[in-house]
């Protein structure tokens, strides 16, 4: 499990997890029916992930920068994730059944999508919200998605499991950058490029990150100015939307959590 060199994590028992999930959703559709149809597929994943287990986002003040929001034993353990964390863990349960579910990059946001041929009318899967759908043209307008960025693919389109595992090496780069270990930290950038060539977001944040460490030691990450301002222009030519012009949503009052 991609992260469990930074925590003590039982990888065995996080499997176990996963694979206790996918058996409560076959065993869901042996008993109602449905078994080989999609939408009943979504159905219960839904009722599992979030009705018995209880996923949800996690609205606390620090949810952004709580780490375990966005490994899987965080989300899986707390029951709790951001939306990154709540879609690793629905893909990682459906794919563990044998469902084609994918995450899907938009502009600071991740949704699920259930690939089906042909496609299902209603595909996407809103892990912030229950699993609810929401239409492709909501996630456009409400995320500000560039033209530019579906054309290129970096926004709005399924990611291989190659692709999400370029995710997941960002999100894990994230660690070692907070220790100060500079050197593991540009590793895993790389694996997370090489998995992830058409990351708009992953481009611009390792951009952003080399080019503080060029300025601030020139001598030892002076070499990592000419990559930053490279990554930077592969994240314009992919269409990449600033997350800062994103609207945040308002974060519920205690009451309204309670």
């Amino acid at each position: 499990m991609l992260g469990a060199q930074f925590f003590e994590v039982d990888v065995a028992a996080c499997s176990r997890k996963l694979q206790s999930l996918a058996d409560r959703v076959h065993y869901l559709l042996r008993t109602g029916g449905g078994i080989n149809d999609p939408e009943v597929h979504i159905r219960a994943l839904n009722h599992v992930m979030f009705r018995e287990e209880r996923l949800g986002y996690d609205h606390s003040a620090d949810a952004r920068g709580n780490i375990l929001n966005y490994f899987l034993h965080g989300v899986l353990a707390r029951k709790l994730g951001t939306c990154v964390g709540l879609p690793l863990a629905y893909v990682a349960v459906a794919q563990r059944a044998g469902f084609p579910v994918q995450p899907v990059n938009v502009p600071d946001h991740v949704f699920a999508r259930y690939k089906a041929f042909p496609p299902l009318p209603y595909p996407n899967i809103e892990c912030t919200n229950g699993g609810k759908y929401t239409p492709d043209e909501r996630y456009i307008r409400r995320f500000l998605v560039s033209d530019r960025g579906m054309e290129t693919g970096a926004y709005m389109r399924g990611l291989s499991r190659r692709e999400h595992l370029g995710s997941l090496f960002y999100t894990a780069a994230a660690i070692p950058l907070k220790r100060g270990d500079y050197d593991q930290y540009i590793w895993y950038a790389e694996q997370s490029l090489e998995l992830g060539p058409r990351d708009a977001f992953a481009h611009n944040e390792f951009a952003r990150v080399f080019a503080s460490l060029a300025a601030h030691d020139p001598r030892r990450y002076g070499a990592l100015r000419k990559r930053a301002q490279l990554l930077a222009q592969r994240a314009t030519d992919l269409g990449y939307v600033p997350v800062e012009l994103v609207p945040q949503p308002q974060r519920p009052t205690t009451k309204e959590n309670s």
